[in-house]
Parts: structure tokens; C-alpha cells; sequence
């Protein structure tokens, strides 16, 4: 889990990217990570300029989504949660051992199906095979 607390509340999505950002170890880490072939200096510049709601620059959304998931990747969801909030949606994080679960209650459903059909199949194709519509 993340050392760096998220605020409570964001003036706006740039703010809680920036907490992203500090949260995932500063803007040269990230910038680094952003722009690899870059130097770091320059990088990091680059990021905050992206942050800047007063300047042209912005993060692609593959970048966003990238931060997101880095953030997911160390529990810090405050970025998450005010892009959904902001656009009416109740999203909450899935615990992996959740979704572990779920992924496998699923499989054993799939496994029980596919036993029901292999087992149609082999009742209906026991006996002689008849194609219908033939005479």
C-alpha cells in the first residue's frame, strides 16, 4: 500500500493526478516512466507541465490510463475514484484474492456447461446418424 495519503477532496482531475504522481514516487519516477528516451530532468518538466491546467501540454489517454493503473498497483485509487465520481459512477477497487475467486467460480461453471454438452452430444450421436432432411 502507498505511504502517500490521498486529499479527501480535488479541485480537479489534474490535482488528483499530481497526488497520483507524488504517490507513485515523484515527478522525475514518473516522468521516467513516462518518457523513457527522455532525460529524467526533462521528463519530469514535461510531466508537470502535462498537470498544469494553465498550459497546452496534456497526458494521452493511454498515459492516464497507464498512472491509473499504477496507482491501482500500489492502492492508491484517489485519482480513480474522483474520475468516476465526477462522472456518476460508483467504482470500487477488486482485491485480487476477489477476483481470484470469482475467475474460478466462473471456470467451474464453464467446465460444468461444456460437461452438459460433450454429454448431449455423445447421447445424440450413440445411435445411427441421421441427417435431417434426408431421404
Amino acid at each position: 500500500m502507498s505511504e502517500y495519503q490521498p486529499k479527501l477532496i480535488y479541485e480537479d482531475f489534474n490535482d488528483s493526478l499530481h497526488d497520483l504522481v507524488q504517490a507513485l514516487g515523484g515527478y522525475k519516477k514518473v516522468g521516467a516512466m513516462l518518457w523513457p528516451e527522455r532525460p529524467v530532468e526533462e521528463a519530469a518538466h514535461a510531466l508537470r507541465h502535462c498537470l498544469n491546467k494553465e498550459r497546452r501540454e496534456k497526458l494521452s489517454p493511454e498515459q492516464v490510463r497507464l498512472l491509473l493503473q499504477r496507482g491501482r498497483e500500489i492502492e492508491f485509487h484517489g485519482a480513480m475514484s474522483f474520475l468516476a465520481e465526477q462522472c456518476g459512477y460508483d467504482v470500487r477497487p477488486i482485491k485480487p484474492a476477489d477476483e481470484a475467486a470469482d475467475l474460478i467460480r466462473r471456470r467451474e461453471q464453464l467446465h460444468a456447461e461444456l460437461k452438459q454438452i460433450l454429454d448431449r452430444e455423445e447421447r445424440l450421436f450413440r445411435g445411427p446418424l441421421q441427417v435431417v432432411g434426408s431421404k
